[in-house]
């Protein structure tokens, strides 16, 4: 589906989530933009707040504000989130976009996307992001539109692909 078809898969993390759930002796490891670690305990409830890399600076999915230096600033703010996951290494050709800053771990991969063949793959390594929903003001928008913007990419054309080599 994502290889030949253009589809878009998401992996996401919790208590039986990336290698927890054995997804790193899955015929989908192939998939994942990282090299899970082949251990367990890699969940951890734990508050972890998040940053931008430079690639997330840059990335249409982490775009909460149009400026740049006010975007990295608003991600900055988000409150805690609940939990995180050790992603392990991302593979070549992956691009980390948002890292989790736990305290006992240091800076862990916590949103690596990945075209692979004609989709895309992306890993979320927390289960959390709720918290940003119900620790701001109601107007705010912000998991609303990063969600939105992350299953956007993931889907985005993913028609037009299939449409483009079916016509060849």
């Amino acid at each position: 589906f994502v290889d030949r078809r253009g589809g878009g898969l998401l992996f996401l993390a919790g208590r039986g989530g990336l290698s927890e759930g054995g997804w790193h002796r899955s015929a989908l490891a192939e998939l994942l933009p990282v090299i899970l670690p082949d251990k367990k305990n890699t969940f951890h409830r734990d508050p972890a707040t998040v940053e931008l890399t430079q690639a997330g600076r840059e990335s249409l999915i982490c775009r909460l504000e149009e400026d740049p230096e006010k975007n990295a600033e608003r991600w900055k703010k988000l409150p805690a989130l609940a939990d995180f996951q050790e992603s392990g290494t991302p593979k070549p050709g992956a691009v980390v976009l948002v890292d989790s800053l736990p305290t006992s771990k240091g800076r862990l991969p916590l949103l690596v996307t990945q075209n692979y063949g004609r989709g895309r793959v992306a890993v979320m390594a927390t289960q959390g992001t709720w918290r940003w929903q119900m620790l701001q003001p109601l107007a705010d928008k912000t998991h609303e539109m990063f969600w939105q913007q992350l299953l956007r990419w993931l889907v985005a054309d993913v028609g037009a692909r299939h449409i483009r080599r079916a016509r060849r």
